[in-house]
């Protein structure tokens, strides 16, 4: 049984480092468009104030002119509204986490099985769920690298002459 078993704690040992590798991206992925939401809520927020706010007689606001702290305020906040779009961050983080838990889930069936196995004879079932369970994570990978692939889009090949 020992061959058997060792497959199955390695096609564990595969899941789970795909488990690890989802849990970090998908961590970084939700920072990134949370931090550039809270950063674009922050500087639109300014913009009305510093506009509104402030008299015309006031030019300078911390040694800047207002003028050009509204303008790199509002660069800011463009560069914040349009760097989750471009790459895809909310996309991600949640492809990632259904992703994540999907594997978490096939780990768990993987090992109550193993567990109702192991005091069994039954070495062909035990090759068997090691097979399962690494296709099963192969599977929601791919699935997951599709959706996020589709979500961005494609070259569709040489661009085309206008006529």
């Amino acid at each position: 049984m020992g061959n058997e078993f060792d497959a199955l704690n390695q096609a564990v040992v595969y899941a789970d480092k795909m488990l690890d590798w989802y849990e970090t991206h998908a961590y970084w992925k939700m920072i990134a468009f949370r931090t550039t939401g809270v950063v674009t809520i922050l500087a639109t927020i300014a913009i009305t104030y510093i506009s509104a706010s402030l008299s015309e007689q006031s030019q300078t606001i911390l040694g800047y002119q207002k003028k050009h702290l509204i303008t790199g305020l509002a660069v800011l906040s463009a560069i914040t509204v349009a760097l989750p779009a471009f790459f895809g961050w909310q996309n991600a983080w949640e492809s990632h986490r259904v992703a994540q838990f999907r594997i978490e889930a096939a780990i768990v069936e993987a090992k109550i099985r193993r567990a109702a196995l192991l005091g069994t004879a039954r070495r062909t079932e035990m090759t068997l769920e090691a097979q399962h369970l690494t296709q099963t994570v192969r599977d929601i990978v791919l699935s997951e690298t599709d959706k996020f692939y589709r979500g961005i889009g494609k070259p569709t090949g040489k661009p085309q002459p206008d006529d």
